[in-house]
C-alpha cells in the first residue's frame, strides 16, 4: 500500500452539491514510495477506523475562512481499504441545517489518499458553516453509519480577509513542538498539525514540507498535519511552509551504537561549546544523559548529581558504614556516592544535618567540592581579575582561588565583564566543564 495525491474533481456549490457524480483523478502520483507503507499505516491507525474506508477533514481545516464570493479548499485524508461495499456521505451545514449531501461509493485501488475539495462561495453569504464525512456500510439490507469515522469541521464566510501572521507545529494537546527524536526503527514516525496565527485566516493554507536531509528523515504533508518519517542516523531540520510564513522543527534519528555524543543526544552539536567537554565527560563515565537522549546542559546540576560523578570518577568503589545525613535515604540512586563523598572529606551538608541533595549546586559549591576532592592543598593568589571575586563566600575563597590557579574554572562574561558567578547554578556542561579541567 502506498500514499497518493489525488486531484479531487468534487465540486461544491449551493444547490448543487449533488449534481455530478464525484470522482477522483484516475491519474495517482506516489509521493514518498516505499517510505509511505510504513506512514499509510501509522495515518490509517491514527486517524480512522481500521475497518473501514473513510474520508477525513484534514488538520489545516479546522478554524478555516473564505472571503465570500471566493473558493475555500478543504484540505482530505481518504483511506481505501479496497474491500467494497461501502460508501461516503458528505453533507454542508449551516447551523443545524442541511444545505446539501452527497452519497459516494468507495471505488479507489486499496491505499491512503490525500485530496483538496473546492467549495465555491458565490451567492452565499457570510456566517458560519460545517461539512462533514463519514463512512456508511451495506449490511442486514441497509445502510449502517460508522460513527467513529465522524469528521465535521466548522468553517466561516467572512467580508474581509484575515491575514496569517505566523504558524508553528503542536502536538496532540496542542502544546508547539520545535524537536523530536525519533529512533529508526520499523514503523517508526511522528505527526504534529500545522497551526494557523491567526486560526481563522483566509490566507491560502497549502503546506509545502521538506527536509534538509532526506538520508535522515523524510517528511511531508498530510492535510495539515506534517509526518515525519526517519531513514538514518543523523540530525535533519524539517521546515513548513505556508503562505510565505515558515516554521521549522529539528529532528534527531539517535544512533545507540556510537560513542560520540553528537550522535547520542538531541542537544549537543557540532559548534557547541561543550561539545569536547562533554564527549570527555561520557567518554570517562562519569556523567551522562538524563533521559530521552538529552544530556541537558544547560539544565542546572543537583548537589547528588555532581557526588555521583565522581563517586563514578573514582571507580564507585563498595561503601559501608553510617549515612550522616537525614535526608537520603537508603536505596536512593545516590545514597553509595554521597556516602562515599561524605566518608571522604568530599561534602560536608548543611548545619540543620541535611544533605540537600536535589538542590542545584552553584559555583562556588562545585568548586569547594573539587576542591575537597582534590586534599585541600595550600592556595595561594586572589580572584582580582574577576569583577564578583569579592563576592565569592568566605568558605569557599581558597577553593575558588584554588580551582582559578589550576584552570578548573575560568569565568564567565557577564554584561561584558569576566565573573566567577559564584551563587550562580552550575550548568551540566559547566559540571563537564570542570571535570575536565581538573581531571584531563
Amino acid at each position: 500500500m502506498s500514499v497518493k495525491k489525488r486531484a479531487a474533481s468534487i465540486l461544491l456549490a449551493l444547490g448543487m452539491l449533488a449534481t455530478t457524480a464525484p470522482a477522483f483523478a484516475a491519474d495517482t502520483v506516489n509521493i514518498s514510495g516505499d517510505l509511505a507503507v510504513q506512514k499509510s499505516a501509522v495515518v490509517s491507525k491514527n486517524v480512522a477506523a481500521e475497518n473501514y474506508s473513510y474520508i477525513k477533514l484534514g488538520a489545516s481545516v479546522k478554524g478555516q475562512s473564505v472571503v465570500v464570493g471566493n473558493t475555500i479548499n478543504f484540505a482530505l485524508v481518504e483511506y481505501d481499504n479496497g474491500r467494497g461495499g461501502q460508501r461516503y456521505v458528505c453533507t454542508l451545514y449551516k447551523g443545524n441545517k442541511a444545505l446539501d449531501t452527497f452519497v459516494e461509493a468507495f471505488e479507489a485501488e486499496e491505499g491512503l489518499y490525500t485530496s483538496v475539495l473546492p467549495l465555491d462561495t458565490d451567492g452565499m453569504s457570510t456566517g458560519t458553516y460545517a461539512i462533514e464525512f463519514y463512512t456508511q456500510y451495506y449490511a442486514n439490507n441497509k445502510w449502517n453509519t460508522v460513527s467513529s469515522t465522524k469528521s465535521k469541521e466548522n468553517f466561516t464566510i467572512v467580508k474581509k480577509a484575515v491575514g496569517l501572521n505566523g504558524i508553528s507545529l503542536v502536538d496532540g494537546n496542542g502544546q508547539k513542538v520545535t524537536g523530536v527524536t525519533i529512533e529508526k526503527q520499523e514503523n517508526a514516525s511522528a505527526f504534529y498539525d500545522v497551526q494557523f496565527n491567526p486560526q481563522n485566516t483566509t490566507a491560502d493554507r497549502s503546506v509545502e514540507v521538506s527536509s534538509a536531509n532526506t538520508g535522515v528523515a523524510m517528511a511531508e504533508d498530510l492535510a495539515g498535519t506534517v509526518g515525519i518519517y526517519p531513514v538514518n542516523y543523523g540530525k535533519t531540520t524539517v521546515t513548513v511552509e505556508v503562505s510565505g510564513k515558515k516554521t521549522a522543527i529539528n529532528v534527531f534519528v539517535p544512533n545507540p551504537n556510537s560513542s560520540n555524543v553528537i550522535d547520542l543526544f538531541s542537544d549537543v552539536n557540532t559548534g557547541d561549546w561543550f561539545l569536547d567537554y562533554v564527549q570527555y565527560a561520557y567518554d570517562k563515565g562519569i556523567m551522562k544523559g538524563v533521559g530521552n537522549y538529552r544530556f541537558a546542559p544547560n539544565e542546572p546540576l543537583t548537589r547528588a548529581q555532581i557526588a555521583q560523578i565522581l563517586y563514578a570518577q573514582a571507580g564507585s568503589p563498595a561503601v559501608s558504614g553510617e549515612m550522616k545525613f537525614t535526608d537520603v535515604a537508603q536505596g536512593s540512586w545516590y545514597y553509595n556516592a554521597v556516602l562515599w563523598a561524605s566518608q571522604n572529606g568530599i561534602v560536608t551538608g548543611y548545619a540543620n544535618g541535611m544533605f540537600r541533595p536535589n538542590t542545584n549546586i552553584t559555583r562556588e559549591q562545585l568548586a569547594r567540592m573539587l576542591y575537597a576532592h582534590a586534599g585541600t592543598p595550600a592556595v595561594s593568589g586572589d580572584l582580582n581579575n574577576f569583577a564578583d571575586g569579592a563576592k565569592v563566600s568566605n568558605w569557599a575563597k581558597d577553593a575558588v582561588i584554588w580551582a582559578k590557579e589550576k584552570g578548573v574554572i575560568k569565568g564567565k562574561t557577564v554584561n561584558g565583564k569576566l565573573c566567577i558567578d559564584p551563587q550562580g547554578n552550575a550548568t551540566r556542561a559547566e559540571a563537564a566543564t570542570m571535570m575536565k579541567n581538573y581531571l584531563g
